[in-house]
Formats: structure tokens, sequence, C-alpha cells
């Protein structure tokens, strides 16, 4: 297998754990820096403490004194907070047959949550279709890693999408500045989508909207009639290829201009990938973009 896999190089019976450090492991070899976070330890603040915090950080001489719960929370410990926001909605299952974008998406997100989590930054993620179906707000400790793979194993692309309710939670638990990355087929109204990724920015977070695609979904194979079906709604159109072909191109030409300048005119990171590329290069990507926002 090569050292930076493509996810039709990993056994799709793998658990998700193995195939995130496997992607993870091709990404950082010969890299000996974090890609995310400065190294300044200095004392920030304290904050009261939740189950399943560092317990290396726990103020035990204010429990002595008068038994409330705090943490010590450094500049290190705070420099990254990401929240991982994932489209599961019926369209990230394109195509029918193994691997659809989905597939594509839940390897990344994990390896993502992967990186993060072992050099101790904090990792939450948010799934969502026509609802909310998981959340979990940031954490850094070891054990949570288990519990956002196992979220993600459970999912399936299904219902409308409702990208715009993901983003406004992740406003909500982004109280302080974060990192927000959200992936995406955004296969739907981009007006929808404004008020949530207003929210995040008017909090000074930083966004990442990373657009996945498969490549049959860039150019119509050459058929002689077309059945397009909305995965979401169900609706189907019969036609025939060469009456749709350039059109259907100057649709997926000017779809991606329209997502371009949306997220540019809004401030937002816009980064394009497809289910056929090496992991490695999505995330050198996703990590320079940040790196440069720093």
């Amino acid at each position: 297998m090569s050292s930076q896999p493509k996810l039709a190089d990993l056994i799709p019976q793998l658990p998700l754990k193995i195939k995130a450090a496997k992607v993870v492991e091709g990404y950082i070899t010969g890299i000996h820096s974090s890609p995310f976070r400065g190294f300044s330890a200095e004392f920030e603040q304290y904050r009261t403490y939740q189950h399943g915090d560092d317990l290396r950080y726990f103020d035990w001489k204010v429990w002595a004194k008068n038994e409330k719960k705090y943490i010590r929370q450094y500049s290190e410990e705070t420099n990254l907070r990401c929240t991982v926001v994932v489209d599961c909605s019926a369209s990230m299952g394109f195509p029918d047959d193994y691997p659809t974008k989905w597939d594509f998406t839940k390897v990344l997100a994990a390896s993502l949550i992967h990186l993060l989590i072992r050099q101790r930054d904090a990792a939450g993620l948010i799934a969502v279709s026509d609802e909310v179906t998981v959340h979990r707000v940031p954490r850094g400790v070891s054990w949570y890693e288990s519990d956002l793979f196992a979220q993600l194993e459970k999912l399936s692309p299904k219902a409308a999408t409702q990208l715009n309710i993901g983003l406004e939670l992740a406003a909500s638990i982004h109280s302080r500045r974060g990192l927000i990355i959200v992936i995406s087929d955004f296969m739907q109204d981009l007006n929808q989508l404004i008020p949530g990724f207003r929210l995040l920015s008017s909090q000074k977070n930083d966004i990442i909207a990373l657009q996945i695609l498969h490549d049959n979904e860039l150019k119509l194979e050459a058929v002689t009639d077309v059945l397009l079906e909305d995965s979401e709604t169900g609706e189907r159109i019969e036609t025939n290829f060469q009456q749709i072909r350039q059109s259907y191109q100057n649709a997926v030409t000017s779809w991606q201009t329209d997502l371009t300048t949306f997220f540019r005119n809004n401030g937002i990171q816009f980064l394009s990938a497809r289910t056929s590329e090496p992991f490695a290069f999505v995330l050198k990507e996703l990590l320079q973009h940040r790196v440069g926002k720093r």
C-alpha cells in the first residue's frame, strides 16, 4: 500500500480507527512539527471541570480549600478547539456503489480527529442532514477519539440537506475563537447557509469549507440515454446524453464559480477535493490554509 493512501487503497471492512491511523501515518512521515498550533504554555484562565477533562490540569489546591472543581487552562491547551461539521445527507451517498462521497468524508473526518487529538488539541463533531444526528463538543482527551469514531461509524447518508442548523449549533458551542471545518458537497441553496456562516464569522472563528465531489459528478460518461435522479427528493428526468452534455458541463462550471464567489464574499476559505485523491493531499491543503491564518 502507498504511504499516502487513497480511499480505494483502504480495505472497507477495516475499523475506522485503523483507517485514520494509516492516513495520518502517511501524512506525517517526515513532518516533525505540528501544523496547527503554537507552543506557548502560559496560564490563561480557570474553567469549571467537565467529565472527561484531563486530570493533570485539575486544580487540587482549589478543591482542597472549597471543594470546587476547576481546570487550569493554558494557552497551549486552548490554542486550538476544532469542530468538524460533516454533511451526511442523501447526496453524500453518491454513487450507489463503494466508495461514495460519504465513505471518503468519514475517513477524512476521522483522520482530522485523530491528528488533532494525538497532538493534544480538542476535536468535536457535528453531523447533520435534515437534522443534527451527532453532536459532540470539542475535547482533547485520548478516550474521546473512540467515541467520535463510533458516532461516525453509525452514520449513513439520508434525508435532505439542512446544513445551516449544524453551522448554528457549531456557533453556539464555540464561545471562544476556534477552527470550524465544514465537509459537504454543498448541494443546497447557498442563501440558506448565510446565517450560519455569518454567525461563525462574527465570533472570529477560522472557517474552512471543504467540498467533496466524485469524479462522475463533474463529467458525464459517454452514454446514449441519461436518467437523472435527485438523491434527496427522488425526482427523475429522462434525457439524451448528446442533448444535455454541454449544458451539464456549463451548469457544473457555473455551480463551482458560484460556490467560490459565495465563500470568498463571506470571508471563508474554500477548498474542493475529489474522492479519488490521496487523503494526504487533502490534509495538506487543509493544514496549509490553517497555517496561513495563524
